[in-house]
């Protein structure tokens, strides 16, 4: 009986860790390794890694949210956070000024934010202001849209796609 409920139980961790080249088909190489991802992310991956390092100037200013942390690890850069990743229910709503704290300390020039969908979490993505609402309330105060990655054509749904604002330029009194 033991040994049934074991191999039982083996036999789900492997379908449940075997790779489904189906879901994630397109292996995309990255200095540091590779990894299987969706066509899209492979394509568009490179050149948001790129636009990171041509536009740090000191390697935390550029913030990357909800996820992924791995974009900081490609692009040899810090968080401008100590919280690399800023999906829901891992920052408490008193912790959100300390977050903007950090950001503002390490002059965030730019903010890369993905359209990912957090079904899982059964919220709205950050993009739509979905969870964390201070922390994107004052993202949308002091940042502007200048551009986006993505979304390529004939790409699976929902598309993947980063927005990238850039710190508004304080106002002059003349």
């Amino acid at each position: 009986m033991a040994g049934s409920l074991l191999a039982a139980e083996a036999g789900l961790l492997f379908l449940l860790f075997f790779p489904k080249p189906q879901m994630l088909p397109t292996p995309l190489a990255a200095e540091y390794g590779s990894f299987y991802t969706r066509s899209d992310v492979a394509t568009l991956f490179p050149q948001i890694i790129s636009f990171m390092k041509t536009h740090t100037r000191n390697g935390k200013d550029i913030l990357v949210l909800a996820e992924p942390p791995s974009l900081y690890v490609f692009a040899g850069m810090e968080a401008p956070s100590r919280w690399y990743s800023l999906v829901p229910g891992y920052l408490a709503p008193e912790q959100e000024q300390e977050f903007i704290n950090e950001v503002a300390s390490n002059e965030v020039r730019y903010v890369l934010i993905a359209n990912r969908n957090l079904t899982e979490y059964g919220v709205r993505g950050f993009l739509n202001d979905g969870y964390n609402h201070s922390i994107y309330r004052w993202i949308m105060e002091n940042y502007v849209k200048v551009g986006q990655f993505g979304p390529l054509p004939a790409a699976p749904y929902p598309p993947y796609i980063v927005c990238v604002f850039e710190k508004k330029e304080p106002e002059r009194n003349h």
